[in-house]
């Protein structure tokens, strides 16, 4: 929020209003206050406020009863005496926030992409949609079973299956067979002289679910080594 122009009071006052109601449940209260002190201070911006009432929450003990219940109070005690002694030591430095430029993707739904995996092998991505975040916008593929030598033909493409593995859903716990999607991040790191897009295709839906992986362009190829079991 920094990066984006508001000042800390503003940006402060922003966080309050949108945690409002995790501000009032006695679990997630005490570490909004510790999360929001901790990380005011390491940007050299900690409000009194703010430090007042993360050092009430520590000298209370309003955080510890959840780590009590699952016998890790020692360990919680050891990292609350840190956060103290970092929330009393002199004000850090204030940082230089940059402002955060969301990423932008060059895919469409519908795109049909010939991706050439690090073994050699070609694999076929098909955008189905568009995510957006904070960070910006991101593309959504889904994984197609196709594996070759060379990459597929545009009127192939609309043929190729999707590919599946067994895993569990929302609605059982019992494994179910899912489509496998991608949520590609890391636009800078796009391996740009490995993907063509072939066309923008019409593909029938699978009414099958699918399990979304959110996963860097710079970490895909070893995954999807794992998954289509390549070298």
């Amino acid at each position: 929020m920094i990066g984006e122009g508001l000042s800390a009071g503003e940006a402060t006052a922003a966080l309050v209003e949108n945690y409002r109601t995790a501000i009032g449940d006695p679990d997630e209260g005490p570490v909004f206050w510790l999360a929001l002190a901790l990380t005011q201070w390491k940007i050299g911006r900690l409000q009194d406020e703010i430090r007042d009432h993360a050092l009430s929450v520590i000298e209370s003990g309003a955080d510890l009863h959840r780590w009590r219940e699952q016998g890790l109070v020692g360990g919680r005690e050891r990292v609350l005496t840190r956060v103290r002694d970092q929330l009393l030591a002199p004000p850090r430095p204030l940082a230089r926030i940059p402002k955060r430029i969301p990423e932008e993707t060059p895919f469409r739904p519908g795109d049909a992409v010939a991706y050439l995996h690090d073994s050699a092998a070609w694999l076929a991505l098909w955008c189905i949609d568009l995510h957006t975040d904070r960070g910006g916008t991101y593309p959504v593929f889904e994984l197609l079973d196709f594996v070759a030598e060379s990459p597929p033909m545009l009127r192939a493409f609309k043929r190729l299956p999707a590919k599946t593995e067994m895993r569990p859903t929302v609605w059982s716990p019992s494994p179910a067979e899912s489509r496998v999607g991608i949520v590609a991040l890391g636009e800078r790191d796009r391996p740009r002289d490995r993907i063509r897009t072939l066309g923008n295709v019409r593909r029938k839906r699978d009414a099958r679910p699918m399990g979304r992986y959110a996963m860097d362009w710079k970490r895909l190829d070893p995954w999807l080594a794992s998954i289509l079991d390549l070298p």
